[in-house]
């Protein structure tokens, strides 16, 4: 439902979308309860849709292609690329496991140099990376101080 909300990109020809009684319906860009059949799978609104049995997830875009989804005490990371949606995992990066090293909390400095000279990257490189991580929820800046974040619901 509401496909003409929709950019299809998915094929070099149309795509003709068929409903039946028994169809399962994604239902795009709703902008009230209204336009949400009984049967549908996934809804995506920019509104706040009060839905009996829906979870709802709310969607935030943290890179070029890279989105967080946060609800229902659960928070993940996912990327949409061109072969689909892919899991993203980064309990295991680089700068983090270098943070691990200093004990969970470094200055912001020392912990450029570090993880600079360990992983063989640019510092400038390393910077970006923490801020990313700050972004994600990963890690923590207090004035100079970086920090590893613990959270309970990972």
């Amino acid at each position: 439902m509401n496909e003409d909300r929709v950019k299809w990109n998915i094929a070099p020809f149309s795509v003709e979308l068929r409903c039946t009684p028994k169809s399962v319906n994604l239902v795009f860009d709703a902008m009230s309860e209204a336009e949400v059949p009984p049967n549908y799978l996934l809804v995506t609104s920019s509104r706040h849709l009060r839905l009996p049995g829906a979870r709802e997830l709310k969607v935030t875009r943290i890179n070029d292609g890279i989105f967080m989804a946060v609800g229902e005490g659960s928070k993940f990371l996912f990327k949409v690329t061109n072969t689909g949606v892919e899991d993203v995992n980064y309990e295991k990066s680089s700068v983090l496991s270098v943070l691990e090293d200093f004990g969970g909390t470094a200055l912001m400095g020392e912990l450029v140099e570090a993880a600079s000279r360990k992983l063989n990257m640019p510092k400038e490189q390393v910077r970006e990376e923490i801020a990313f991580l700050i972004r994600i929820g990963k890690l923590r800046a207090r004035r100079n101080l970086i920090e590893i974040v613990k959270q309970s619901f990972y």
